[in-house]
């Protein structure tokens, strides 16, 4: 195939040069520089190089190709011939050879002898490798031929050693036979015995097997029918709580207004309903809301609201109270709106003035969810937010506009926090119960690690009353006693605000510190650890002196109380408080204000 390629190719070499001159193209087809078989030649002007030589080489590559490359070997076995250069030729592609080096001849004889240099120095390599391998291979026979010999010696003494040991041993293995046949005979008898015994432990073993195989699948199918049952009525169990959740949750605030409306109504002259059986149904809800929401108090409920459904005067009376409350909930909304505008606008005057600060970030974050929760608003985040907000403008002395009041909202947010956390348990199945409490454990620990800032103290304010433990409002708190004292933990310090009632004399004040608030226990319950500073503003004997403060407390997931562990340590200690005593905090939300 190499060769009818290369007939193929000078067929067409000679079939191009038409013309007479030999003058030489700039442009020739060829297979590359590194191609043996195909050599370079001129591009024809009518048309494109052949398939089998495809790229373009100009002049200069092409005298490379023969100077340095492929054709090296080739043009120097023509150039031997003392002839090539004298212009005789009548084959047109050694015609183009002869043109192209003629005036070369000096470079072509370098080359050429370079070549054969290089190839005789290959020659004369490969034979001198081959003379030190045979060599090798005599020396190799040599010491063959002798182990050989040392080997069969040593066989021959061996083998006279052998027929003699062969001897002795012929005679001691007849002994041994005769010693070994009877053994043998023995071992048998004794084989036959333990064959028979096996026998029959084996047939005892597969009844023994076999009879308990009969019993544990009797079993596991008795087994896997009782799971089946309990699983069946967990199901259903499930499914009832569910649909009595949702029917408890459509029903609760609408419950909360009617008793209360009901309470107001029965004053009024209009009433027409009759009190004693009033009184009797009412008594009866309550009686079961004392226990808790249930079938039971749901049908307690709905005779009440069946009842009292049936005076004109309530129905007009409640839907009159129903319209003023949800007037006053719309003005709460506006206000709200109004508060989030405004506060948003201050935001962005802080950020700008502060921009590039750690305090623009916490201001930027708050702008950002201002601006979302304004677009698609909801009213649980956009208290939430409120308060947050409210919380950042007292920690960066950022004064409030206008005073705002949202008793409706804090009732209705408090209300659906509540009902959030306090899922209805009271007529759950045991498994479940205990389920979600494992499940809620979980939840509390798996996402922290020893050393981590506990983020559940995040956004919140502890105080130590367990009186108002039910009231998530710490200005609500704060309102109700003379003296109120909240502890806000962040990352990096503690707050500790004072709050003075009105009613009594005296001066809120904050004991801003700093210090670290760190988990360093997880398992079996959260510990926290609060190590820091403070000045203190009280009158006292150190007031104006930097106070030291270490304590410990544990984290409760399910009641989210805070109960200090061991002593509190401090060298400000005035001797009012026992530094040992079991204390219990609780939180509650919104910056208590001044």
């Amino acid at each position: 195939m190499k060769y009818l390629n290369f007939f193929i190719l000078s067929c067409v070499v000679l079939w191009s040069y038409t013309s007479p001159s030999y003058a030489l193209s700039d442009k020739w087809c060829s297979n590359g520089r590194y191609d043996k078989n195909i050599k370079p030649f001129p591009k024809p002007s009518f048309n494109k190089c052949p398939e089998n030589a495809r790229r373009t080489m100009t002049l200069k590559e092409v005298e490379s190709y023969y100077l340095d490359g492929a054709g090296q070997e080739y043009i120097c076995n023509l150039s031997k011939n003392p002839l090539f250069f004298s212009g005789l030729h009548k084959r047109k592609d050694l015609k183009i050879l002869n043109t192209l080096f003629l005036y070369k001849q000096d470079l072509l004889n370098s080359s050429c002898k370079e070549f054969y240099r290089i190839k005789i120095a290959k020659k004369r390599a490969i034979e001198d490798k081959q003379k030190v391998i045979a060599a090798k291979r005599a020396k190799e026979d040599e010491a063959r031929k002798k182990a050989l010999a040392e080997k069969k010696a040593e066989e021959e003494a061996a083998k006279q050693k052998a027929l003699a040991k062969k001897k002795a041993k012929a005679r001691a293995a007849k002994k041994a036979k005769e010693d070994a046949a009877s053994k043998k005979a023995l071992a048998k008898k004794k084989a036959e015995e333990l064959a028979k015994q096996k026998i029959i432990a084996d047939k005892k073993a597969e009844e023994d097997a076999a009879r308990k195989e009969a019993l544990a699948k009797e079993k596991a199918e008795e087994l896997a029918k009782q799971k089946a049952v309990a699983a069946k009525i967990a199901e259903e169990e499930e499914l009832k709580q569910k649909i009595l959740n949702e029917k408890i949750q459509k029903i609760k605030d609408e419950a909360q207004f009617i008793v209360a409306t009901l309470k107001e109504y029965v004053t009024k002259d209009t009433n027409k309903l009759d009190i004693l059986e009033v009184s009797e149904l009412l008594e009866n809800y309550n009686s079961e809301m004392q226990k808790g929401w249930s079938d039971t108090t749901i049908r307690k409920y709905e005779e009440l609201y069946d009842y009292v459904q049936k005076d004109e005067g309530f129905i007009d009376f409640s839907a009159d109270k129903k319209s003023k409350q949800l007037a006053a909930y719309n003005k709460e909304i506006i206000k709200l709106r109004e508060y989030l505008t405004t506060s948003q606008s201050g935001l962005k005057a802080f950020i700008t003035k502060n921009l590039g600060s750690n305090n623009a970030i916490k201001a930027l974050k708050l702008a950002k969810e201002t601006k979302q929760v304004l677009k698609d608003f909801d009213v649980t985040k956009a208290m939430s937010l409120k308060n947050n907000i409210a919380t950042w403008k007292a920690m960066n002395g950022v004064a409030e506009d206008k005073q705002y009041t949202f008793k409706i909202l804090n009732k209705k947010t408090e209300t659906i926090k509540q009902s959030a956390t306090k899922q209805v348990t009271q007529n759950k199945p045991t498994v479940t119960k205990s389920v979600s409490k494992v499940s809620a454990k979980v939840e509390t620990s798996k996402d922290y690690k020893i050393g981590d800032y506990p983020e559940f103290l995040k956004d919140k304010f502890w105080y130590a009353n367990k009186k108002y433990r039910e009231n998530k409002s710490c200005n609500y708190i704060k309102d109700q006693q003379k003296i109120s004292a909240f502890t806000h933990y962040s990352e990096n310090k503690v707050s500790v605000l004072l709050r003075i009632n009105d009613k009594a004399l005296g001066k809120s004040t904050n004991n801003i510190n700093s210090g670290n608030v760190k988990i360093i226990k997880i398992k079996p319950k959260i510990l926290i650890k609060t190590d820091y500073k403070f000045k203190s503003n009280i009158k006292s004997k150190f007031r104006g002196k930097w106070c030291k403060n270490e304590e410990t407390m544990a984290y409760d997931p399910e009641s989210e109380e805070l109960i200090r562990v061991g002593c509190s340590k401090t060298n400000c200690s005035t001797g009012l408080f026992d530094p040992c005593e079991r204390t219990v905090k609780y939180s509650c939300s919104g910056y208590p204000t001044k």
